[in-house]
């Protein structure tokens, strides 16, 4: 899967597909939103989850640094 691939999904399939192919790089609280890093494939995703809500609010993959020049 390429990152186009996974921005292009419903959030509901990006849900599965870091649950099945997401490795937990770090997190950390901001606001009331904890903010996760997964690294699926070759690739970083950004996951906000609301703490009240218990929801994402926002999931987004994104290039590692070392490949954005490249």
């Amino acid at each position: 899967m390429t990152l186009r691939d996974f921005n292009q999904l419903s959030t509901l399939s990006k849900e599965e597909v870091i649950d099945l192919k997401g490795t937990v790089v770090t997190d950390r609280m901001e606001k009331g939103t904890q903010i996760v890093i997964y690294q699926v494939e070759s690739f970083y995703v950004e996951v906000h989850y609301d703490m009240l809500t218990n929801s994402i609010r926002r999931c987004k993959g994104c290039v590692p640094t070392d490949q954005r020049n490249s």
